[in-house]
């Protein structure tokens, strides 16, 4: 998951393609085609938005890729595995991606983003992206700004990175 948020949070950056229409598991469609078309039939079921503010033109009203409103997903369901082949038994995780970053998390020992702005924020659950949390004591991300990684994401998916 954490792989496919990057990809969409990446694609939420780009001019041309933007991130604004998903399928119904609510990752973006990957070509501008499928955008551009999805954007002339909104309404259609296969075309599944979020708000206009996702994606700069010709695909949203964001006025720079800074700008756009891409989250990654929340709320993900996932099995629980000791409950055999309880499928009704249901967790769920966060995501969190950092914007024109790159970053390299260890789990339950932090990590470092080298990211464009040195006050780069992550965009969905802070506490997934801030802190890898062991048993005893989290441990926050060093931010290194000033470096060139505009256009790239860096996601953490319930402590699994890409």
């Amino acid at each position: 998951m954490a792989k496919c948020m990057s990809q969409d949070c990446e694609q939420s950056l780009e001019k041309d393609n933007g991130c604004r229409f998903f399928d119904k598991d609510r990752l973006c469609y990957a070509y501008s085609t499928a955008q551009q078309w999805c954007s002339k039939h909104s309404t259609n079921k296969w075309c599944h938005a979020e708000g206009s503010d996702w994606a700069q033109k010709p695909f949203g009203t964001a006025a720079d890729a800074a700008s756009t409103k891409f989250v990654p997903r929340q709320k993900v369901p996932v099995a629980n595995p000791k409950a055999g082949k309880k499928w009704n038994d249901v967790k769920e995780y966060n995501c969190a991606c950092f914007k024109d970053c790159t970053c390299k998390f260890k789990h339950g020992k932090g990590g470092k983003c080298f990211c464009v702005d040195a006050n780069a924020k992550p965009v969905g659950d802070p506490l997934e992206a801030m802190m890898h949390k062991n048993k005893k004591k989290s441990t926050p991300l060093r931010i290194i700004g000033g470096k060139s990684k505009k256009g790239k994401c860096a996601c953490v998916c319930h402590g699994a990175s890409a």
